[in-house]
C-alpha cells in the first residue's frame, strides 16, 4: 500500500507530482481560450438584435430555436405550421411551443402576429383567468 509523502510545495499525497499545485497553475493563454471567448462575446451580442428578451432561456437550443420561429413567422410563415394555437380566454394571443417547459407568446391585433414575450409554461398557465 502506498503512503502518503510531503512534496517540496509543502501539500501531503500519493503520486509523483502534487495535484493540488498543478490543478491551480494557470495554464498559458492559447488562441483556443480567445476564439471561445470571442464566441462568447458575439453569443451575447446576438441578444441586442431578437424583438424580444430570450436571455433567460436556459440553453443554447431554446434560443436557436426560438429565433428560427421568431424569424419565420416574421418573414410570413403562418404560425400553425408550428403548432401555435389561439388563447381561449383572449383569441388575439397565439401561443407556440419552443419545447415542453416554454412557449412564445404573439399577439395577433392589427392581423400579423407580433411577438409579445417568451415564458415558461408554469407562467404561461398563470396567465389565463380564473387558474392561480
Amino acid at each position: 500500500m502506498a503512503r502518503k509523502k510531503t512534496y517540496a510545495c509543502g501539500h501531503r499525497g500519493k503520486g509523483s507530482f502534487c495535484q493540488v499545485c498543478r490543478t491551480q497553475a494557470t495554464p498559458p493563454e492559447t488562441s483556443e481560450q480567445t476564439e471561445g471567448e470571442d464566441d462568447k462575446q458575439r453569443w451575447r451580442a446576438a441578444f441586442e438584435s431578437d424583438p424580444i428578451d430570450l436571455q433567460h432561456l436556459p440553453n443554447k437550443s431554446l434560443v436557436r430555436r426560438a429565433r428560427m420561429i421568431l424569424d419565420a413567422v416574421g418573414s410570413g410563415a403562418p404560425w400553425h405550421q408550428f403548432n401555435g394555437k389561439r388563447l381561449q380566454h383572449d383569441r388575439n394571443v397565439v401561443s407556440v411551443p419552443l419545447g415542453r417547459r416554454y412557449r412564445i407568446l404573439f399577439r395577433t391585433d392589427e392581423g400579423s402576429p407580433e411577438p409579445v414575450s417568451v415564458m415558461s409554461h408554469e407562467s404561461y398557465n398563470g396567465t389565463k383567468p380564473g387558474r392561480r
